[in-house]
């Protein structure tokens, strides 16, 4: 069984129609069907839950909604990496500086790295931006780039502009 870093914007894709993507569709399946574990930095359920309260402060979303979406993803098999916030203002914050990420992205490729994650975290439109900052952090963080992150989906604005009913895992 193999892991992977869970991008915020990934797990969004599972609970917003218009967000989704087959590539973020099969990461759901093999995680759901027990074939991939996932791991995300311990800032993870705090951004997903703000982008969740925006929705329904904005009308994409009801409080209903918003409940149901949050119990589907609090019954994933999601680990919470303990050693994020020791690492922020060192590893983390070195790894910002060097790629022109935000710490929160560094965040998520600082753990893939760390932890030597083969593969991809979903498609990404900035997927070209974030190989290079890979490239450029070779020796960082004490090992060589790695794929295992290939970014954030950032999901543009279209979450505030657009009302769609989130997609309850889109069974």
């Amino acid at each position: 069984m193999s892991m992977f870093v869970l991008d915020c914007s990934v797990a969004l894709a599972w609970l917003f129609q218009d967000e989704a993507d087959p590539n973020t569709d099969q990461l759901l399946k093999e995680l759901r069907d027990d074939d991939r574990n996932a791991i995300v930095p311990n800032l993870w359920r705090l951004e997903l839950g703000n982008v969740l309260v925006q929705a329904e402060r904005h009308g994409r979303v009801t409080a209903a909604q918003l409940t149901t979406a949050l119990e589907l993803v609090r019954n994933l098999p999601v680990t919470t990496d303990a050693e994020t916030d020791g690492r922020a203002f060192r590893e983390i914050l070195n790894l910002a500086r060097a790629t022109s990420l935000t710490t929160y992205d560094a965040s998520y490729l600082e753990l893939a790295m760390r932890h030597g994650i083969p593969g991809d975290a979903g498609q990404s439109p900035d997927s070209g931006r974030q190989r290079s900052c890979r490239e450029d952090v070779t020796g960082l963080a004490g090992s060589a780039p790695n794929p295992a992150y290939a970014g954030p989906r950032v999901p543009g604005s279209r979450w505030r502009r657009q009302k769609s009913p989130p997609s309850p895992w889109r069974a």
